[in-house]
């Protein structure tokens, strides 16, 4: 039987780490002071984090809720990962949103993002 996406959410009980990096898309260069509103996926509107990336272009690593461990190591287990989704906005470019950002418990996720100028 599987869970939905909403209902396995809702069993988020350990911990993933997201990283994001953003970018031009015209020229490969780092975008600083990109704000980045982190929710679920399913609902966008419900801000979990919001952080802004460095000169790099990357944000810190974010703490992130995810399934249990137990559910990668288990065939048949409902869905291993949290998915969330990225609202991404910064000064001279289009925003961007990114859906299904997965985050593994235990482990680091880098998502990048690439930003068309305005």
């Amino acid at each position: 039987m599987t869970k939905s996406l909403y209902a396995a959410q809702n069993d988020l009980v350990d911990t993933g780490y997201l990283q994001i990096q953003t970018l031009s898309a015209e020229n490969q260069r780092p975008i600083e002071g990109a704000r980045i509103a982190v929710s679920y996926t399913g609902e966008p509107n419900q801000i979990l984090n919001q952080v802004e990336t460095d000169s790099s272009g990357q944000t810190e690593n974010l703490t992130l809720e995810a399934p249990p461990l137990e559910y990668s190591e288990t065939p048949g287990s409902p869905q291993p990962y949290a998915e969330y989704t990225l609202s991404i906005t910064a000064p001279g470019f289009e925003p961007l949103t990114i859906s299904g950002t997965e985050i593994l418990p235990t482990a680091t996720a880098l998502q990048t993002a690439r930003l068309r100028p305005l």
